[in-house]
């Protein structure tokens, strides 16, 4: 774990893997400390806002470093269904990757739950761990442009967006519903 000043109020937190920084952010989000404004998730850190008044930096370090980091807490989550159909075009190169056929790739896909990790580099892009356990490649070239709602698979995670968007993912399905906020 290692500790990065951003500003007088912020601070990054930066761990070796998203397990760690999942397990953190749980361990905060269930046990806040005082002077904490926000926390921000990504793959393998966490930005942390703090009131300088009511928690000295130094402090606040000494907290999130005696954090166990071993285990995700259970929290209470909200589940939403995204109901998708998988048209996207990479869905067939994302079955050959596989060595399984397109409709086993959807069995399989849509046979688990998925848990939003954190939101990426623009609003309403989640990226997604759990679910089917895929592994597949990202595209050596990002495609320009992904519709809205489109869900992309890459490395072991998946991603959905909201907006259109660049993505380094291979598009394999796309909602067919506007999902609330």
């Amino acid at each position: 774990m290692r500790f990065l000043p951003v500003n007088l109020d912020a601070l990054l937190v930066e761990l070796n893997d998203l397990d760690e920084t999942l397990a953190l952010f749980d361990a905060l989000t269930a046990e806040p400390i005082a002077g904490v404004e926000e926390i921000i998730p990504t793959a393998r850190t966490l930005l942390i806002q703090f009131r300088p008044s009511a928690i000295a930096r130094q402090a606040l370090v000494n907290r999130i470093a005696g954090q166990d980091l071993s285990q995700r807490r259970a929290i209470e989550h909200r589940r939403v269904e995204i109901p998708v159909h998988y048209n996207g075009e990479d869905l067939d190169e994302v079955a050959t990757l596989l060595g399984i056929s397109r409709a086993e790739v959807v069995q399989r896909h849509t046979a688990h739950d998925y848990s939003v990790a954190f939101c990426g580099f623009a609003p309403g892009f989640a990226y997604l761990t759990g679910g089917a356990g895929f592994q597949v490649p990202r595209r050596q070239t990002p495609r320009t442009r992904i519709p809205a709602g489109a869900v992309a698979l890459a490395g072991n995670s998946a991603v959905f967006t909201r907006r259109p968007a660049l993505v380094g993912g291979r598009s394999s399905a796309s909602r067919r519903c506007r999902c609330g906020t």
